[in-house]
Formats: C-alpha cells, sequence, structure tokens
C-alpha cells in the first residue's frame, strides 16, 4: 500500500529544480568503498516532485568523509544536474537550482576552491574541485546551481546511500524520499512547507520532526 508521492501547488517561478547528494563512508566492509546516492526534485515551499534517483558504488576508496561527499557531488553535478539544466530551462521562467550537501568540509572545499588536505582528489578520485568551485554558487550561468547546507533529518538521499536496521529510521528515510503510508502525506506535505529553505540545523527543541516520526511509527503498528 506504500507509494512514492509527489505534489504541486506553486507557481511555476517558485519551481527550481532541488538535487539531494550523500555519501555512505566506507559503506562496503569487503571493499571499503563509499556509495554515492543521488536524488533530483522539483520543489517550492508547497511542492515537492520527484523526478529522478540513483545509488552507485564509488570506483575508489575514499580515506574520508568529506572525500566521499566530494565525489559523491562530482557524480551529481556531471551526470544529474547539467543534464536537468536544459530541460529546467524549458519549463521554467528562471532556474536557480539547489544542490543539498549535510557536509560543511565539503561545502567549505567548493566555496573557496582551496583544498589543503585532500589534494590528492584529482588524481585518486577523478573530482577536481576547482571544477566544482568554478561552476556551482553562480560563477557560471550555464550552471545556475547553489550548493546549501542541508540538515541530515532532511536528507533526501540517504535512503540511497545505506541499508537500515532500525525500523523508525527507515521509515523517516522513505518519507523524505517520498515514499509513504497515504495516511501520511499530510504531514509530509506539511513539513516540506515548514523546513523548504532552511540553511541550518534543525534546532533540538523543534517537535515538527519528532511528530512526523511519531506518526510514521505509529502508522506500523
Amino acid at each position: 500500500h506504500y507509494r512514492q508521492y509527489g505534489w504541486v501547488a506553486d507557481q511555476p517561478a517558485d519551481l527550481q529544480p532541488h538535487a539531494y547528494t550523500d555519501a555512505d563512508f566506507a559503506g562496503c566492509t569487503r571493499t571499503l568503498r563509499s556509495t554515492t546516492g543521488i536524488q533530483m526534485q522539483i520543489e517550492g515551499p508547497h511542492s515537492c516532485f520527484p523526478i529522478s534517483a540513483s545509488s552507485k558504488r564509488q570506483p575508489h576508496v575514499a580515506d574520508s568523509t568529506p572525500a566521499a561527499e566530494l565525489s559523491a557531488l562530482h557524480t551529481l553535478l556531471k551526470s544529474v544536474a547539467i543534464p536537468c539544466t536544459d530541460i529546467a530551462n524549458k519549463i521554467l521562467p528562471k532556474v536557480r537550482g539547489v544542490i543539498h550537501e549535510d557536509n560543511t568540509t565539503a561545502i567549505q572545499a567548493i566555496k573557496t576552491g582551496k583544498n589543503q588536505t585532500m589534494r590528492f582528489l584529482s588524481r585518486s578520485n577523478g573530482v577536481s574541485v576547482q571544477m566544482l568551485h568554478e561552476n556551482l554558487n553562480g560563477k557560471k550561468d550555464e550552471v545556475p546551481y547553489y550548493v546549501e547546507y542541508t540538515d541530515t533529518q532532511l536528507m533526501v538521499a540517504d535512503i540511497h546511500t545505506k541499508g537500515f536496521t532500525d525500523e523508525r529510521k527507515w521509515i523517516h528515510a522513505q518519507t523524505m524520499a517520498g515514499v509513504m503510508d497515504p495516511n501520511a502525506l499530510k504531514d509530509r506535505m506539511q513539513m516540506q512547507a515548514k523546513y523548504f529553505g532552511l540553511k541550518e540545523k534543525i534546532p533540538k527543541e523543534d517537535t515538527a520532526m519528532a511528530d512526523l516520526e511519531s506518526g510514521m511509527e505509529a502508522l506500523t503498528i
């Protein structure tokens, strides 16, 4: 009875492509390789419509979480974000896409173009931080994407990076990706309106996320 839902309740001018990327550092216990998770959506204050997603093992071993995250973001930009721009330009008045990342070290490396502790990435992982720096955050009109911090609890791509042994976390990951019990759709839409555009961590005292998770848990009982 679970379905993947998408809803649109905004004008085209309020809609933008939102790309989520995440990495499970050394998730494979045999090869120690990380997994890249990606999900592309069209979003607005009252809209969230999944477009595409992928889960793929990285072809190299990363030696830190930021390195794995930068590799995932590099894959997202080349394989999903830039190709999606051609379509977005046809259907949206002005494209200003958002790439959601939950690792602040990776975001800082992209913003500054300086990567003092991971200078080996371009050779070992095929990732050029300078390429990301020169193309993102308004540096090129042809690549209209900005990298923004997203709280881990709002990371839609989390479901594409690893398996879950905790039922509550699994249900939450499904819900963030749009896959849910029909009775949970209303709460998920309200959550989208509440947290859309948030660039900081969710306050610990905020009960909205806890209410959603408890509602999801109740549906499984």
